[in-house]
Parts: structure tokens; C-alpha cells; sequence
């Protein structure tokens, strides 16, 4: 965040601060905000406002404080917004316009925010618990709510009202399973916020690892959802004509839920693969470049197997890929993204050069098909295609959490590095 680019649009919007008459709705499209009674005397009273004309000021403002960390990962922006316009009226009113001052004033406000810890807590479809009242695992903690020792803990531990205690034991009964995490926040809003990405990102771990299990054939799958399920997905037609009786075809996958120490069973995965790893990667406070990439790629995987359309699943997959694989390769190849992404995918998974010039050629197909799913072809043609890519995908990040070589590399360049070894070796 840039101080003076701060202390110059706090000078133009203190200044610009003018004083109207205090009446009931003042004009909105003359005034971007109106707040702060002020009385004169007994019988009069005005306001502070700011005019529509410094809108943009005011949000060039809260964007540049916004790049400093401890703003926008502790409170939402729109509280924050909030804020800062009582905070600038209220400066206006004690007379205080210099913007070097009022900055310093903006950070020790800002600082003597409370930082709370906030317990986020939302449903989870496709899980039991084994019959167990709880389970934790890294930052999350899965709750089944059946269990009446569970909800009134839940309640007496979180409810500090008891006037909303019939309400949210009626809503902790609606739902048997629960996940909630603990966010360190200013707001509720902004710790909603930053739970809900953890949430997502897990639901595409939870996803990736049953993909394995959905990979044998069979009526019933697995699916886990926090934001979304795939609960049916069935197909029914009848024929009829040419003097025929009625001729009836059904296919019905029904998705069953998964127990929760099924997860942990790392006899079920790749050696090397397990719940507890990668939930470990995902909630650690800092994360290696190459680890933010394996997990985006998970992101990607988790809701390319999701996508019941195929041409958007093959989207995901491709997405997932480059989230590895897309790196600065000038120093040997000279080729475009898509040669680079697919030697990458070649070197690494490829095990002699017959297989490499397979894989290269697979992954290039699967750019032109991407292509033409981004620019509107029927998405039938996809489907068998659509399925081998999650394949190429999920083998990919199954490398980088295996292979020993593959878990130490810390950063793009090493990434490089590690691909110019297997070309040139």
C-alpha cells in the first residue's frame, strides 16, 4: 500500500467534505454518502457529505489500502467501507485535514479492531461419521449433529443469546453433518468469506481422493458436497414403433455417502497419497509456490470431476494441468503454451519415449478440444475425451505428491529445472 497515493486521496476527500442541510432523504445523486447529525443549535441541524463527483476517489482509496494483507485478509471490504466513511466525516467534524495525521489516525483505528477468532460452521451432503459425535482433521472439524450431546454443546459453546437457542437447535437438527474451522477475523463477513474458500477447497480434496474409489465399476458412487452434490444421475427412455411392445431402458447411478474414516484408509490410494497429507498442505500458514500450484490444481480436478458437462469438465482439467505445469520454459523450448504443457505432462508422467510421444500427443488434442469447448461446440463430443483428461490430471498430481524428487521443488524455477533433467538426461 502506497502511503502518499493515501494521504493525497484522504487531502481531496477531507476537503471536499461540504455541509448540507439536514433533511430526511437528500439528494442521493448529488451525494456519494450523507451521514453524521451535527446540531448547530437547539432547532437546527445539518450534515456531512461527501458528493457523488469523489465516488471514485473514495473507492481508489479503499482499493489501495486493500493491497496491504492485514486489511484484506481481516475484514471485508464492505465493513470496512463502512468505516471508513464514518471515520473520514468524523475527522471532518474535529477539524482534522491533514492527511498525513489522518492516515496515522486510519491505521491506529484500524489496529485497535478487534481480531477475533470466529467459528464458521456449514452443512456437508455425503458424509456420515461412522456413528462417532465428531472428527477432526488439520484446521476443520466435522460434527454429526444426531447426536443430542452434540448440539448443545454446539449451542451453549456458540450461543450467547438464549433467545436464538430453540432457532439454531432447530437448524443443527435440519442437518446431520457439519463442518466448521476457525477464522481469525474483524468481521463476520470476511471470516464467512475466507471459511468458504477453505470449505471449497476442501470439498475438491475430499473429491480427488474418491475419485479413486469411484474408478470401479459400480451402480452406486461416492460424492462428497459442501456447496454443491451430485445426489442422482440417471438416464429412462422408451421405444416404441414398428409394431413392437414397449421397450423400456433405464440407467441410474445413485451417489451413497462416504464415511468419514474411509478417508483415512490410505490402503484405498497411491502410496504416498492420504487425506492427512494434503489437508496438511492445505492448512499450513505459509505454502511454497509449487504448493499453492498442487493445491489450485486439486481445486481445478475437484470440480472438473464434478461437471456433469463434459466440455466445461475438460475446461477444469486443462486448467488443473497449467496450475502445475505452466511455467517461464524459454530456456529450452521455444514453442507455444500448449507444447509446453504438453512435454511437461510427457516428462513427467511419460516412462519411455513411446509413451512421452503418446501423452505429448494426447495433451495437444486436449488443448484443440478446449478451444472449441470455450468457443460454443456441442459438448456430446466430448464425453470419452472428457474422461481420459481427468485421468491425465489426477496422474499428474499424484506425481507431485509422490515422487520424491517432485515434493521438494519449492518454486516455478525449480519446476524447470526438474523438466530440463528428464529431457536432456
Amino acid at each position: 500500500m502506497n502511503k502518499k497515493k493515501i494521504t493525497d486521496s484522504l487531502n481531496i476527500l477531507l476537503q471536499n467534505i461540504v455541509e448540507i442541510d439536514d433533511i430526511e432523504n437528500p439528494c442521493r445523486g448529488s451525494y456519494f454518502i450523507t451521514t453524521l447529525r451535527i446540531s448547530i443549535n437547539h432547532n437546527k441541524y445539518i450534515r456531512l457529505a461527501l458528493p457523488s463527483d469523489y465516488y471514485g476517489v473514495f473507492n481508489e482509496l479503499l482499493s489501495e489500502i486493500y493491497k496491504s494483507k492485514d486489511f484484506a485478509s481481516t475484514i471485508s471490504r464492505r465493513t470496512f467501507s463502512q468505516k471508513l466513511q464514518s471515520f473520514l466525516f468524523e475527522s471532518k467534524k474535529l477539524a482534522c485535514l491533514d492527511g498525513n495525521m489522518v492516515y496515522c489516525n486510519l491505521i491506529t483505528m484500524f489496529n485497535e479492531m478487534e481480531l477475533k477468532d470466529i467459528v464458521v460452521f456449514h452443512k456437508v451432503f455425503g458424509m456420515t461419521l461412522g456413528g462417532s459425535e465428531f472428527a477432526k482433521i488439520g484446521d476443520f472439524t466435522f460434527y454429526d449433529m444426531s447426536h443430542e450431546s452434540v448440539r448443545n454443546h454446539i449451542i451453549h459453546t456458540y450461543t450467547d443469546n438464549s433467545k436464538y437457542y430453540e432457532d439454531n437447535i432447530q437448524m443443527l437438527e435440519g442437518h446431520d453433518i457439519w463442518v466448521s474451522t476457525v477464522i481469525k477475523s474483524r468481521d463476520s463477513e470476511k471470516a464467512r468469506e475466507v471459511a468458504y474458500e477453505k470449505f471449497e477447497s476442501l470439498q475438491n480434496v475430499i473429491r480427488f481422493l474418491i475419485s479413486f474409489e469411484n474408478d470401479y465399476p459400480s451402480w452406486s458412487k461416492y460424492d462428497v458436497g459442501i456447496f454443491n452434490l451430485m445426489e442422482h444421475n440417471f438416464s429412462e427412455s422408451v421405444i416404441l414403433g414398428d409394431g413392437r411392445p414397449w421397450e423400456k431402458h433405464d440407467t441410474h447411478i445413485k451417489y451413497k455417502p462416504i464415511d468419514f474414516y474411509l478417508l483415512n484408509l490410505d490402503s484405498l490410494f497411491p502410496k504416498g497419497v492420504s487425506f492427512v497429507g494434503i489437508i496438511a498442505i492445505l492448512c499450513k500458514d505459509t505454502k511454497s509456490k509449487m504448493e499453492e500450484r498442487l493445491l489450485s490444481a486439486i481445486n481445478f480436478y475437484g470440480r472438473a470431476s464434478y461437471n456433469q458437462i463434459r466440455s466445461i469438465s475438460i475446461i477444469e482439467s486443462m486448467m488443473a494441468i497449467e496450475a502445475l505445469l505452466n511455467g517461464q520454459y524459454d530456456e529450452f523450448l521455444t514453442q507455444g503454451i500448449a507444447a509446453q504443457i504438453s512435454e511437461g505432462c510427457a516428462f513427467i508422467l511419460g516412462e519411455n519415449q513411446e509413451s512421452r510421444i503418446e501423452i505429448a500427443k494426447f495433451v495437444k488434442k486436449l488443448y484443440k478440444l478446449r478451444s472449441k469447448a470455450a468457443h460454443g461446440s456441442d459438448s456430446r463430443a466430448f464425453s470419452k475425451d472428457s474422461l481420459i483428461a481427468l485421468d491425465y490430471t489426477r496422474e499428474l498430481i499424484v506425481r507431485f505428491l509422490v515422487d520424491e524428487e517432485l515434493c521438494q521443488l519449492k518454486n516455478y524455477k525449480d519446476l524447470e529445472k526438474y523438466i530440463a533433467k528428464k529431457k536432456y538426461q
